[in-house]
């Protein structure tokens, strides 16, 4: 959460400063998650796609590609 904290303060303060009501704020949330018979396997199950993926979209936007470092410090 520490990594969006900022970007929701930013949205609220931004819409109270366009007049709007704080209940009309909303934020929401979503993860990806992925069940295997332990977490290692998981992890190696999923990053593959995972990184495929992020890639693509990432060359569209003009992201690095996802990398095995990259996506083991996103796991926390």
């Amino acid at each position: 959460t520490h990594r969006f904290r900022p970007l929701i303060d930013l949205y609220r303060e931004a819409g109270k400063k366009a007049g709007h009501s704080t209940d009309q704020l909303k934020v929401g949330v979503h993860s990806l998650g992925y069940v295997a018979e332990s977490t290692q396997k998981a992890v190696d199950d999923f990053f593959p796609g995972y990184a495929h993926t992020m890639t693509e979209i990432g060359r569209e936007r003009g992201w690095p590609k996802m990398t095995r470092a990259s996506f083991e410090a996103q796991r926390g």
